[in-house]
């Protein structure tokens, strides 16, 4: 166990002085899976919403499959191109292939939009399921994490009382280095 948290906090260290070539606040998918088993080593299947018309969308897949294979980590995609099809992804994901991570993966106006926000941190909260969204806003919001670049550095956003409303615990070694929201 001693071990366990020590390689814990070693991947974590390692994962947030990592530099990366890419668009200021775009953390790689390597980098916010590998943060995901790092912080919560329970979790073993993450969903993955994704709109599919978004510009580079497949590309994204490419990059989240080499990364689910590189971290062990199961991923099942869903894809959703409106408000109706994100609401059937999110109830798929959680109810027929039982994930126990949903992440918002996309910057387009429907994944990113208030409503699809609201509905999908709202439903997470009541479902009890841990959401990464792609911005730290989220996280301000009710959402439990999010992974970005800062300085060239994958960085971590959590929200400890989203953490708290799903039962969800987090090493505590977290807090020498994550940016912690609603930490009342």
């Amino acid at each position: 166990m001693k071990y366990r948290a020590f390689f814990r906090t070693a991947i974590l260290g390692l994962l947030l002085s990592v530099n990366v070539v890419l668009a200021q606040g775009e953390a790689t998918a390597i980098q916010k899976l590998f943060t995901v088993k790092a912080s919560f080593p329970e979790i073993t299947v993450v969903g993955v919403v994704v709109n599919p018309n978004e510009s580079g969308a497949a590309d994204r897949l490419k990059k989240i499959n080499i990364a689910a294979a590189s971290t062990g980590i199961q991923v099942v995609v869903a894809e959703a191109s409106n408000l109706k099809e994100l609401a059937e992804a999110f109830t798929n994901l959680v109810a027929q292939y039982k994930v126990q991570l949903v992440w918002v993966e996309g910057s387009d106006d429907l994944l990113n939009g208030k409503v699809s926000r609201d509905y999908l941190v709202k439903n997470a909260t009541l479902k009890k399921m841990p959401l990464l969204a792609a911005d730290p806003q989220w996280v301000d919001l009710g959402a439990l994490m999010a992974v970005r670049k800062v300085d060239g550095k994958a960085r971590l956003y959590l929200n400890t009382k989203a953490a708290k409303a799903i039962g969800l615990t987090y090493p505590e070694n977290l807090a020498e280095t994550a940016d912690f929201f609603a930490a009342n």
